[in-house]
């Protein structure tokens, strides 16, 4: 999912330079909401598992 927006954002950069920033924070968004819902999903799966 983070691979698929970061070649999005690229070729936004690539198509509108000036755009650069505003890509750079909506890829770190993202990134962030990903990665956030991945943690929180296996510690709670680990937490169910460990209890039986």
């Amino acid at each position: 999912m983070v691979g698929v927006a970061s070649i999005a954002v690229g070729a936004l950069f690539l198509a509108r330079p000036a755009l650069s920033p505003h890509a750079l924070v909506l890829l770190t968004g993202i990134s962030a909401l990903v990665i956030g819902a991945a943690e929180t999903f296996l510690a709670f799966r680990a937490r169910y598992a460990a209890s039986g």
